[in-house]
């Protein structure tokens, strides 16, 4: 874009600045503005076109340099660092440390709250019954595999009982695939790191009126601006590793989501569909990382009966009361798979601290 302003002496200055954009990987880009300005002196009466042009390029060229070393310091550095690399060592150089004291467990009477539950959304199609009768069905139909898609079945059954136990005033939004990128500071080098990936699942709690803004436009900037009653995250990866070999994954995404939401206390889950570690991050009140606590791995176990499989009471429904209620809460609760500001007070019911 080029504007000019008038001079004394019947003369105009013209100062060019310029946008450069970068594509890195599909679905992101990097802008860089790149300021090439400098006053290119011309007559009104007495300079031809082809001379002003000239003047322009040769600014340009002079300035190539200059540009060049600018996009070097800008996105010649190190690339993007996926969640899906993060460790322990990760974590740790950007202060983001466990609080092994005070971790996530059962409360006592866990069977007596899922029964409770388990009556919610009984004339929905995503009934309990019919979350064990699926259950079920996919023990016999899909073969447990160390590839993304075989969890996809399993963690979609119960974010899908989780919606019909919502409250009627009350409605889920589920899209698939967020895009979340987050540049972490490391506090003894200053220095940064970006942290990016894909989210597979997205889904919001929200009034109707505002899951209805949220169903024509679901994306984190608008989730931002809404802030549901609910909201939480599953990504289904790599089902063979351990659980707990991919919580430093998990951790980096819901620091990630934090950030980039503006908020401080995020609850979520990392699971394979089968088993289910649940994580609290609160981030540090200076904005120099955060503590995170969770819980052992739970999963549903199962039994032979008529010399076919059967999944053991209660579990699936634990699973599915924990889930509802920290989504059902004004706050922001992330489930992550490996298959590859929420008050204290306000903590699920299911935990104790």
């Amino acid at each position: 874009m080029m504007s000019c302003s008038p001079k004394r002496g019947g003369r105009t200055s013209g100062e060019m600045r310029g946008s450069i954009q970068l594509y890195d990987k599909p679905g992101f880009v990097t802008f860089v503005t790149v300021p090439i300005s400098g006053s290119i002196m011309m007559s009104p009466t007495g300079a031809s076109f082809h001379q002003f042009i000239h003047g322009i390029m040769g600014k340009i060229y002079k300035l190539s340099g200059a540009v060049a070393s600018l996009l070097k310091v800008r996105v010649g550095g190190k690339k993007p660092q996926r969640f899906s690399c993060i460790t322990s060592d990760h974590l740790y150089k950007f202060n983001i440390i466990p609080e092994f004291r005070d971790q996530l467990s059962l409360k006592p009477g866990y069977e007596e709250r899922a029964a409770v539950t388990s009556v919610l959304g009984k004339e929905k199609l995503w009934s309990s019954t019919n979350l064990y009768h699926h259950l079920e069905v996919l023990q016999n139909l899909v073969p447990k595999r160390p590839n993304e898609e075989s969890a996809h079945p399993w963690v979609d059954a119960f974010i899908f009982r989780t919606s019909a136990m919502v409250s009627s005033k009350k409605h889920m939004v589920l899209c698939l695939e967020q895009v979340v990128s987050q540049r972490a500071l490391h506090p003894q080098t200053l220095s940064f790191t970006t942290h990016s990936g894909l989210i597979g699942y997205t889904a919001a709690i929200a009034d109707n009126y505002w899951a209805d803004g949220f169903f024509s436009d679901p994306t984190l900037v608008n989730l931002k601006l809404m802030m549901p009653c609910g909201f939480f995250i599953a990504e289904a990866k790599i089902g063979s590793f351990s659980l707990m070999e991919q919580l430093p994954q998990a951790i980096g995404e819901m620091y990630a989501c934090a950030k980039h939401l503006e908020i401080n206390t995020l609850r979520g889950a990392l699971t394979n569909g089968l088993s289910w570690i649940f994580v609290l991050i609160v981030l540090n009140s200076d904005d120099n990382g955060a503590k995170y606590r969770y819980s052992t791995p739970i999963e549903f176990q199962w039994s032979l009966g008529d010399m076919l499989p059967q999944i053991e009471k209660p579990w699936p429904d634990v699973l599915a009361g924990i889930l509802l209620h920290w989504v059902s809460i004004k706050s922001t609760f992330l489930i992550m798979s490996t298959n590859t500001g929420i008050d204290r007070e306000q903590l699920c019911r299911y935990w104790k601290q």
